[in-house]
């Protein structure tokens, strides 16, 4: 689990895609994939967003990205642990919880 420490930083750490998650989450629940393929999108629109107010922002994609799905299930992972988010199996679906 990459934690923010000496040799990684905050924006390549977990917590930071935390945010990130659960505004996408809060929306709507999701099954995995959806919600996969969802964070992905939501990086791809806020780089392109980014890139055309000004290009000292080129950074700003490495602090978005999700790497790979290990990546993804880690943060994923921290979430359910925090109570942030819960897993329904019988609908299969991920739902917000951190309202509740």
């Amino acid at each position: 689990m990459r934690l923010p420490n000496k040799i990684n930083s905050f924006n390549e750490s977990v917590i930071c895609k935390f945010s990130i998650f659960l505004t996408i989450l809060e929306r709507r629940d999701m099954t995995v994939m959806e919600f996969y393929y969802a964070v992905n999108h939501f990086n791809e629109d806020i780089s392109r967003i980014l890139e055309i107010l000004d290009d000292s922002y080129s950074n700003a994609n490495k602090v978005n990205q999700v790497d790979d799905v290990g990546h993804f299930l880690e943060i994923l992972d921290c979430l359910y642990a925090l109570g942030q988010i819960e897993y329904n199996s019988e609908t299969r679906l991920l739902h917000y919880a951190g309202g509740n």
